[in-house]
């Protein structure tokens, strides 16, 4: 391995400056370094400089659009179609146990594909979703979405906005400081809630 780097951030874990530059390129960008702390082994990327205004915008769908039609974004109908036949799997996970009275918060729900898995198996269900055209998508098919951050959800809180199980999938790699994301998660939770969590690797 190299000798390790000062980054421009520390690490989202540790908080160590130490990281070293353990291979280039990830799925959608062949040149973006990928760090590995050199004192809790955690890999990580830097994040772009406004996280929440890069996937407010829009900007990041329009960067990865998908593998699926790698040269023009994806529609939210689109996304939602493509996603929506493995949610049923994701929803049946052994692991996992589902309540009918529980209220459910899938936080950066996109087009709501796994909240749609989970009609008719909980009590109520709410998403996060602050890109605005999958947001528009999650609306006009009676969906209960929110456009805050769950950082702003968070702050909001009221007794009755509390949940069950809070669950995020594939975002956690997104965010800019993990520990304050889980810290936020955590807030938004009934005492005994749940959390669900899915990362790529």
């Amino acid at each position: 391995m190299e000798t390790p780097v000062q980054t421009a951030t520390k690490c989202p874990v540790c908080q160590s400056p130490q990281r070293e530059v353990v291979r280039l390129g990830i799925r959608h960008n062949p040149g973006r370094p990928v760090y590995q702390c050199s004192l809790c082994g955690l890999q990580s990327i830097e994040p772009p400089a406004n996280v929440l205004g890069y996937y407010s915008s829009g900007q990041y769908r329009r960067e990865h659009p998908g593998m699926v039609f790698p040269d023009r974004p994806v529609s939210p109908a689109e996304r939602f179609t493509m996603h929506r036949p493995f949610m049923d799997e994701r929803r049946d996970d052994p692991h996992v146990f589902w309540d009918k009275s529980w209220n459910v918060l899938e936080v950066g729900c996109s087009s709501g594909y796994f909240l749609d898995a989970l009609k008719g198996r909980v009590g109520s269900l709410r998403g996060l979703e602050i890109d605005p055209a999958e947001f528009y998508f999650n609306e006009i098919n009676g969906r209960s979405v929110w456009t805050e951050s769950l950082e702003e959800w968070a702050a909001m809180r009221p007794a009755d906005m509390l949940h069950d199980v809070v669950c995020a999938f594939d975002l956690l790699e997104h965010v800019a400081d993990p520990l304050a994301f889980l810290g936020d998660m955590k807030a938004v939770l009934k005492p005994q809630g749940h959390i669900y969590l899915q990362v790529p690797n």
